[in-house]
């Protein structure tokens, strides 16, 4: 059982990052003094993957990729490697709310990504984050991992129905693979045009792009307008 956590929260959020001392500060000598760039700060909540080929740890090296300062809240310790999954202990809502909350008290998070999230009540949490936090302020990037690539379900059928109803009219980027679309869909999907197909059932009110539906061996990007009248689908 987790332990019971009381924190303490600062009343005014800071607006930037404190910079590491790797990371270069470029002044603009014709600006206040006050004013820097700073990394736009980013957050991850997924689950780990200890041998770092996805989850928390993926997503960090790729916002640190592309100049963002990663944070990042974990759902779910992992039991895998690179050829299995073996099984998970899952957080609780109460532990996942407790590591984002200080983020978000303390960091201006100009973007975020969800990715393994186990059971209904986390799923509910992080939508519930949404709604009454400072992360109303973005549509998240949601990457609905509810099947591995071995094909090991991470989530049941309750905590899928959250995801639908509660998550991902929330998400302005959805990204499923084809496990997952077609666990989201309950379609069968075995070439463009069920890629097409799968993309329009899984398009959600706020959702603009539809991406990463993908062969097992062969990734492809589906890309939705905001109209949903031109779709498109490319090589990566």
């Amino acid at each position: 059982m987790a332990a019971n956590l009381t924190l303490k929260y600062s009343k005014a959020r800071r607006p930037c990052v404190t910079i590491l001392p790797a990371m270069k500060l470029e002044r603009n000598a014709d600006a206040n003094p006050s004013q820097l760039n700073v990394p736009p700060v980013v957050l991850t909540i997924a689950g780990f993957d200890p041998s770092g080929g996805a989850g928390v740890a993926a997503d960090i090296k790729t916002f640190t990729a592309f100049g963002c300062f990663a944070t990042a809240a974990i759902t779910s310790l992992t039991f895998q490697n690179t050829t299995d999954v073996f099984g998970a202990a899952h957080q609780p809502a109460e532990v996942v709310r407790n590591q984002v909350l200080p983020i978000v008290e303390d960091f201006t998070v100009a973007g975020m990504k969800t990715g393994m999230l186990p059971t209904r009540e986390v799923i509910r949490e992080v939508a519930r984050l949404l709604r009454e936090t400072a992360l109303h302020e973005i549509a998240p990037v949601v990457d609905p991992v509810v099947r591995s690539s071995s094909g090991y379900d991470l989530i049941d059928d309750a905590a899928l129905a959250a995801l639908q109803a509660e998550l991902l009219p929330l998400a302005r980027v959805v990204t499923p693979n084809i496990p997952e679309a077609e666990r989201l869909t309950k379609l069968t999907i075995t070439d463009e045009a069920g890629m097409h197909r799968a993309g329009l059932c899984c398009k959600t009110r706020n959702a603009s792009i539809i991406r990463s539906l993908c062969y097992p061996t062969t990734p492809l990007r589906f890309t939705h307008e905001a109209s949903f009248r031109s779709l498109q689908v490319a090589p990566l």
